[in-house]
Order: C-alpha cells, then structure tokens, then sequence
C-alpha cells in the first residue's frame, strides 16, 4: 500500500473525472517509480531492454518488481544517487527529484518512506510504503480500496 502527503495536502480527493482518474493513476505510479531503494545498473531511459529485470539491482524481489512494473508503464528509473532520483518519463522527458530524506525499510515498522523535491516544480512530498495492515490505518478509509486490496490479498 502506497500513501503520499504533499506539503498543504490535509487529504486526497477523490477523482471524479476521467481525466482526474487517470492523473491519479499516474501519480500513483510515480509514486512506485520513486519509493524504493533500487538502483539502476544501466541507463535504459532511451529504449526498451531485452531484459528489463537486468537493468536493475536491489535487495528485495519486491522491490525490484514494482520498478520493473512501473518501467513496463512507462516511468522508467534513470538514475539514483544519495542525494537525487530521476525517471524518464513516457513522454521522454527526464523527471528529477532532490532526496532530502529517506526512512529505511524496518521489519518493526513494516514501512519505508521518501522525503523528496521535485527539481522542475520546487513541490516536496513525502511519499512511504509499507505493509497493508501498517498503511491501512494511514490512509483514508475507502470502500473501494479495501474491497481491492481484499481481492488481491486472496
């Protein structure tokens, strides 16, 4: 489960439109593009790899699959340094963002977050992610989620 507070944000809005959906579905994905701890071992922005697996390194198979996930969407890890994050974006453009923080992945908490400023907008958020019995009591209460996340969980 992922959960995002913007700088001023006290709650997420439900999107109401098709285009509000879909811009939350990219955020979304931004979201799992930038909320990790993988690196990439080559630069893949300009193309599509023989193996998109190969591109990337990190110490969990969880994480790795959620950035080959959103690399396959479209928001592909360019590069990642202690201090920087930058994806290439589907429309090609390369998207940076200033690492200001990060909360490592603890078995205790069952979460981990990132504190980041986006280099384009000056805009900082903090993005975490964590175990569905942690998230769940910090994100907004949704039929719909909970309903979804109960399918995927069977």
């Amino acid at each position: 489960v992922l959960a995002r507070r913007r700088e001023g944000d006290a709650s997420a809005a439900v999107p109401r439109s098709e285009s509000a959906f879909a811009s939350a579905v990219y955020e979304a994905l931004l979201a799992i593009a930038l909320c990790h701890n993988v690196s990439p071992v080559e630069s893949v922005g300009g193309g599509q790899a023989a193996s998109l697996e190969s591109c990337f390194q990190g110490a969990s198979p969880d994480e790795l699959s959620l950035v080959v996930f959103a690399a396959r969407c479209g928001l592909v890890l360019h590069e990642r340094t202690p201090t920087r994050i930058v994806v290439h974006e589907p429309s090609g453009r390369l998207r940076g963002f200033e690492l200001l923080g990060e909360m490592p992945f603890s078995s205790e908490l069952k979460r981990m977050g990132v504190l980041l400023r986006d280099e384009s907008t000056g805009a900082i958020q903090f993005l975490a992610k964590g175990a569905e019995s942690v998230m769940a009591e910090r994100v907004a209460s949704s039929d719909w989620m909970e309903e979804e996340v109960g399918n995927l969980a069977r």
